[in-house]
């Protein structure tokens, strides 16, 4: 059994069964697959994570006592992690619990803060259009300077540059593929800002994406 986002009037995805997904996938929650998770999000919703915090007793009607009791534990050594998936369903973020569960275990509460703060360093492990409309979200505007820095990122990542194969873009083509992205012109300055932040490299008069290589 699958979820199933739906959409909204607003253009994001909806993903009211984020944390649904995040139940049936850890092993940690023993007994609660995916049909006991479609059926604890169906029963309780977005109060889900709160009633399994305080054994609501549709909790342990729907999954047994045992598990109920488990779920509780496991998610009160978990609560920086599972309020960031909170978070990134309460603005609609499409993108695949594997992600989401890799961003708030790596990044930790501070990393989960730094997200909130600038979605766009969700590049990382999203594209251009999903981290465009989670910043759009929480208010960030189209000239603002964290959207320009993200957009030669972007640039950098995309056709032209590692997705087809090459780390290296000259800057006046990274400009203009920012500015393609972004529907806005590019404050040169903001390339300066984009390598002063870690996001490239300068080799010349060319930029390339610097590449984090996990171990």
């Amino acid at each position: 059994m699958t979820f199933q986002p739906t959409s909204t009037a607003t253009g994001l995805p909806a993903r009211p069964s984020l944390f649904a997904e995040y139940l049936a996938r850890d092993r940690a929650f023993k007994y609660i697959g995916p049909t006991r998770a479609n059926a604890l999000f169906e029963a309780l919703g977005p109060d889900l994570r709160e009633a399994i915090l305080s054994l609501d007793d549709r909790v342990v009607d729907i999954i047994g006592e045992a598990p109920a009791i488990n779920a509780a534990a496991v998610l009160e050594t978990r609560l920086p992690e599972t309020e960031f998936l909170a978070w990134l369903a309460s603005v609609r973020a499409d993108i695949p619990i594997y992600k989401a569960i890799r961003i708030a275990r790596a990044w930790g509460e501070q990393g989960a803060e730094a997200v909130k703060q600038n979605p766009y360093l969700l590049l990382a492990v999203s594209d251009w259009k999903t981290a465009d409309r989670i910043a759009a979200s929480v208010g960030i505007s189209k000239h603002d300077p964290r959207r320009q820095i993200a957009a030669v990122e972007a640039a950098l990542m995309g056709k032209g540059g590692l997705d087809s194969g090459s780390t290296r873009m000259s800057q006046e083509h990274a400009l203009r593929r920012a500015q393609r992205l972004s529907g806005h012109s590019i404050d040169p300055g903001n390339v300066d800002r984009a390598v002063d932040a870690g996001a490239a490299i300068r080799l010349g008069g060319a930029l390339q994406l610097l590449i984090v290589t996990e171990n």
